[in-house]
């Protein structure tokens, strides 16, 4: 696996629990790797599938984290938790679909 060190990761919801540990495990290792979240743009927000398409012209791989955030919110309504994360993997996919046409 040496060719990872040579690509570039992204990570989607890099910034929550395991977001920050795998971040801190990229860095230890040195890979090149660019981490977006809510705080970047809103992955069940149709209307910001560009950007995401943009941020994945030159990742080499594609690491999902997003999800429902907190433990307690899937145990009070899983339902909800897991509608919501399905249409943040749709989005993601449909943005990879996206960038794979255009790059």
């Amino acid at each position: 696996m040496y060719h990872i060190f040579m690509s570039s990761i992204l990570l989607l919801g890099g910034n929550g629990f395991l977001g920050s540990g795998l971040q801190d495990e990229l860095k230890n290792r040195r890979i090149c790797y660019k981490s977006i979240d809510k705080e970047n743009y809103d992955l069940i927000n149709y209307a910001n599938i560009n950007k995401c398409v943009d941020d994945l012209k030159d990742a080499t791989y594609v690491v999902v984290l997003a999800s429902k955030i907190g433990i307690e919110l899937f145990n009070a309504d899983p339902i909800s938790a897991s509608k919501y994360n399905s249409l943040i993997h749709n989005f993601i996919i449909d943005a990879i679909k996206a960038a794979s046409k255009l790059y």
